[in-house]
């Protein structure tokens, strides 16, 4: 496969995770609901984990939704692991509860139809907390050994009962005492669930995992003074109070130089040495004069 190729199927599996939709959630209060059997076939798992990270900015503003490798594959989650060390990195309260908010619940997703819904018709992937699931799998279990199901076109409905908010949500399950004829086409319409979690892009996982770390403050804005390399361990900080921080280091003492003499002491070698006979006239006196030739003449040989 070529690197165009590659990037050309990548970037076709990331524009392919963020067509999905959303799944229908449980409304307040009590709903009529027909749950359908496998995708996959008679006897197959008719179900599939799901979950998903919200990651929200500051404000309080989701920027960023991202499934949960981990709560849907049971495979290791990059986010999760973001989410993670940005706890234990949190240093506020704020910064905690954002970090909080953006871990992943796990959901159980299957095809179901609203029955008491503007579109009773409509095959919808709904998305169900776990201790709905596992109330309905009570029930499921019971009429299965009985020998009968509460799956599809001849099963029961069932009332989902909702109240509270947050943490103090809760349901209750139960199979309706009467159940509504549904049409067989309408619950062979199934969605595959395979096909819906297959949710994981290199692009969103990007995002979702920026957002993480600039909410842990892990990811500073460029040129900010966060961009800049921490001192080593133990350096001194300089700050512009410090009367001594922007003198220079003291230079070693220099060994005394040898004395030189002046220049204008130093005698010109290229000046013209004067003649012989003004030396010799600076350095004697005159020849003297007697009056008698002979002599004198013997003076000046003398010279």
């Amino acid at each position: 496969m070529s690197a165009l190729l590659a990037l050309l199927k990548q970037k076709q599996q990331d524009m392919s995770a963020s067509r999905k939709g959303r799944t229908a959630k449980l409304p307040d209060g009590a709903s009529r609901w027909r749950i359908m059997p496998s995708w996959r076939g008679e006897g197959q798992q008719f179900w599939h984990d799901f979950g998903q990270h919200f990651v929200k900015d500051s404000t309080g503003k989701i920027a960023a939704i991202y499934m949960c490798a981990d709560k849907t594959f049971g495979r290791p989650c990059a986010v999760c692991d973001a989410v993670g060390n940005g706890i234990k990195g949190a240093t506020d309260d704020s910064t905690m509860a954002l970090l909080q908010d953006a871990k992943s619940a796990a959901r159980v997703l299957v095809n179901a139809l609203h029955l008491d819904s503007s579109e009773p018709h409509k095959m919808q992937i709904l998305e169900m907390p776990p201790t709905v699931f596992e109330q309905f799998v009570s029930i499921c279990a019971e009429w299965e050994e009985a020998g009968e199901t509460v799956l599809g076109a001849k099963g029961k409905d069932l009332i989902i009962s909702r109240s509270g908010t947050g943490k103090n949500t809760k349901y209750t399950v139960q199979v309706g005492a009467k159940a509504t004829t549904v049409p067989v086409e309408v619950c062979n319409k199934l969605n595959s669930l395979d096909d819906y979690v297959a949710q994981e892009s290199s692009e969103a996982q990007a995002r979702a995992l920026n957002s993480v770390r600039a909410v842990a403050g892990l990811l500073p804005l460029p040129g900010s003074a966060g961009s800049l390399p921490a001192p080593a361990a133990g350096a001194a900080m300089l700050t512009d109070d410090d009367p001594y921080a922007a003198a220079p280091s003291p230079a070693r003492r220099a060994a005394p130089a040898p004395a030189v003499t002046d220049f204008e002491d130093v005698p010109d070698l290229t000046a013209k040495a004067p003649a012989k006979a003004a030396l010799l006239s600076a350095a004697k006196p005159a020849a003297a004069v007697t009056g008698d030739d002979d002599l004198d003449s013997l003076l000046a040989s003398l010279d």
